[in-house]
C-alpha cells in the first residue's frame, strides 16, 4: 500500500478483500451451547478458543465461535456455515461417534479438523488420550 493511503489512516475493508479474493481469512469453531458440559459452566472451550486464536493470529487468520443451541440441528447448522461461506475452514466441537458432519465436509471438501474421533478415516482430529488418563 502506497505510504500516501497510509498517512491518511486508510486501512483496506476486509469485506472487500474477501469478495476479490474468495477468502475469508477466518476459521470457524462451531461449538454447541446445549449441552451437560457448556450449561454446567465448563471452561475447556475458553482454553480451546484462547489456544486457537493464538495461532492462528500467527498465520494471519482470525477465529470466530459459532455457537448453536438446541433451535437447529447440528448438521443443519454446520450445512448453512458453508454455503454462506462464513468461513476458510472449520472446528467441529462436539463431535458424536458417528457423525455426518464429518462426512459432509469431506464431501464438499471443506478443510476443517473434529473435536474428537468420530468412524471413519482420512480427516484430521484432534482427542484426548483417555486410555493414556487411565493408565
Amino acid at each position: 500500500m502506497p505510504e500516501t493511503f497510509t498517512a491518511l489512516g486508510y486501512t483496506a475493508n476486509q469485506s472487500g478483500r474477501s469478495l476479490r479474493s474468495g477468502r475469508t481469512s477466518t476459521v470457524a469453531l462451531v461449538m454447541p451451547i446445549q449441552t451437560a458440559r457448556t450449561q454446567s459452566g465448563e471452561t475447556f472451550f475458553l482454553n480451546v478458543c484462547n489456544g486457537l486464536q493464538e495461532t492462528l493470529l500467527g498465520h494471519g487468520l482470525d477465529l470466530v465461535i459459532l455457537p448453536f443451541g438446541s433451535a437447529v440441528g447440528q448438521e443443519q447448522f454446520l450445512r448453512d456455515v458453508v454455503d454462506r461461506r462464513v468461513a476458510d475452514a472449520n472446528v467441529l466441537a462436539d463431535t458424536q461417534r458417528a457423525d455426518p458432519r464429518v462426512d459432509y465436509l469431506l464431501a464438499q471438501r471443506v478443510p476443517f479438523v473434529s473435536l474428537g474421533r468420530t468412524q471413519g478415516e482420512g480427516y484430521p482430529w484432534l482427542d484426548l488420550d483417555f486410555a493414556g488418563v487411565a493408565a
